[in-house]
């Protein structure tokens, strides 16, 4: 694997997780072309299955300061190909070109190094993705878009880091999207596959089966439904559990009526 093209899963994903994570660094005058990738300690499994991917020399060391491991893979050739497909100006990173069945690859790639998924009982799953490289976070959220049709296309500015990020919350969006990113997968980092095989599993039938909302945009007559109902019980986590919509759904529809629920 040199990246000089991308034609498998195993390039697309480590290609999507450098891209997140990596680092590259060259002194012409010592013949240096490296590239350097750091975690932190419990993902030290991840490195070992990059370096591994590699098949060549390459150099493990753990950073006592903030308790992490660093990879630094030295090779000119996977310097120049890795150089060539991430334009050192940020606004000009693009997705790297490649068959569409290998992008969502390469989402979950960089998901499993700049994404967050958190999951709770209370407030559900919460997805998002964080990059300064606005132009290739559009390109990864259109894939998705087309490929679990979400209901949002929004993109965020951080207050606080020089960043943008998008970010989707509910079972119903949490799970289509980290199935979308994880089925029939051979590489991913192991703690996020595992989160993501916990949601997939439970909220499966929400997500899949038996949900009239499944797989399109809700329309006036789908809120006036929801807002009908909710008026009834005045609840908005029963309202989700009679409809199977997500509860940020429902809090979203109500918003624009002026209603909200005097339980929380």
């Amino acid at each position: 694997m040199n990246f000089n093209q991308v034609n498998t899963e195993q390039d697309a994903y480590w290609l999507g997780f450098i891209m997140a994570d990596g680092y590259l660094y060259s002194n012409k005058k010592k013949g240096r072309y490296q590239l350097i990738i750091g975690l932190a300690e419990k993902d030290k499994g991840h490195l070992i299955k990059l370096a591994q991917e590699f098949k060549i020399n390459h150099c493990l060391q753990y950073i006592r300061q903030n308790k992490s491991w660093r990879l630094t893979i030295s090779n000119k050739q996977i310097y120049t190909n890795l150089r060539r497909l991430r334009d050192e100006k940020i606004e000009n990173r693009a997705f790297p070109e490649m068959n569409n069945n290998l992008k969502r690859h390469f989402i979950r790639g960089f998901f499993d190094g700049d994404g967050c998924v958190h999951y709770d009982t209370k407030r559900g799953t919460h997805i998002s993705i964080w990059t300064p490289e606005k132009k290739l976070l559009q390109q990864m959220q259109r894939c998705l878009i087309k490929g679990v049709n979400l209901h949002s296309n929004s993109l965020h500015k951080s207050k606080t880091k020089n960043c943008y990020y998008i970010q989707y919350s509910g079972n119903w969006q949490g799970c289509r999207i980290l199935n979308y990113l994880y089925k029939d997968s051979n590489v991913y980092l192991d703690r996020k596959f595992e989160l993501a095989q916990k949601i997939i599993k439970k909220y499966y039938d929400i997500a899949f089966k038996n949900n009239p909302y499944s797989g399109k945009r809700y329309n006036k007559k789908d809120s006036e439904k929801v807002v009908n109902l909710f008026k009834q019980n005045n609840n908005v986590k029963q309202t989700a559990t009679q409809l199977k919509i997500s509860r940020n759904s429902i809090y979203r529809m109500l918003q624009k009526v002026g209603l909200k629920d005097t339980n929380l």
